[in-house]
């Protein structure tokens, strides 16, 4: 797929015809030289344009995320994906309330770089534009670390052969960021974050974690706690209180993964909560 006038359009942008776009990026260390970094990025259907035909309505988004370093070399091939909204036209004015999301996975180096997000909606003819600077961590291999944590609205186990594989899939797991980090009183929250380094217990002399977590209204002190335990093998732990569904995974290798479940019904709404995670 070549997108082949989107470069010379963002020459020629018009900033009073600007898509708006919302866009996220977590780290995920693979080893101590590599890292995936997660670039999400949703679009408000209602934001963009339709065009109808034999009773469809559709929506096209070009996307391209380009890599420089910070000598405007690039880095690896740009990724390209068209992001399409197709629907009956009867049923349009129910999904235009929702959102498009899109992820890639762009392996890279720890440094810092340039990221350039181009989207073009081709109907409209609108775009955005979005130049960030990318600051990739490194892990000490010696020292008990952790990747990004992410507020996911999507939170599942994949299938054996889909691992690794797919738009959100980290590891074992697909992952969908809630990117606007608002969600309703009957939808579930989840919190996902991979842990890297346990030390081994002395008796068992394998690795052994411990993961707090609370979430804590604004201006009131309330909090909602929960803890899960690293595992000492490659089994799962999980436990079932309340509202809470929590898991802890950790590897021989010392690395884990561990994620929350959280039935958001259980905060009152209209309130922002913060969320604290302690390793």
């Amino acid at each position: 797929m070549k997108f082949k006038d989107l470069e010379e359009d963002v020459h020629s942008v018009i900033r009073t015809n600007i898509l708006p776009m919302q866009y996220q990026i977590d780290y995920f260390p693979v080893t101590e030289a590599s890292v995936n970094a997660s670039l999400t990025i949703m679009f408000d259907r209602s934001d963009l344009q339709y065009k109808q035909k034999d009773g469809i309505a559709e929506a096209v988004v070009e996307l391209q995320a380009r890599i420089q370093t910070i000598t405007r070399k690039p880095v690896g091939t740009p990724k390209e994906q068209l992001v399409t909204v197709q629907v009956p036209a009867e049923q349009l004015a129910a999904v235009v309330s929702g959102q498009s999301v899109y992820n890639t996975m762009i392996p890279l180096q720890p440094g810092k770089y340039k990221l350039t997000i181009i989207a073009k909606d081709m109907v409209s003819k609108n775009m955005a534009v979005e130049d960030i600077a990318l600051d990739v961590p490194v892990i000490d291999p010696d020292e008990l670390s952790a990747s990004s944590l992410i507020l996911a609205d999507q939170l599942e186990k994949v299938p054996s052969r889909s691992i690794g594989q797919g738009q959100f899939v980290i590891g074992s797991t697909k992952v969908r960021p809630r990117l606007n980090d608002t969600f309703k009183t009957n939808e579930t929250l989840g919190i996902f974050m991979q842990v890297f380094h346990f030390e081994a217990n002395e008796d068992t002399r394998k690795p052994e974690g411990k993961i707090e977590y609370e979430v804590v209204r604004n201006g009131s002190g309330e909090k909602n706690p929960g803890v899960f335990r690293g595992c000492g093998d490659d089994s799962e732990c999980c436990r079932i209180a309340n509202h809470h569904r929590e898991e802890a995974e950790a590897g021989s290798d010392g690395t884990g993964r561990v994620h929350a479940e959280d039935q958001s019904h259980g905060y009152d709404p209209g309130f922002e909560f913060d969320a604290f995670v302690q390793v």
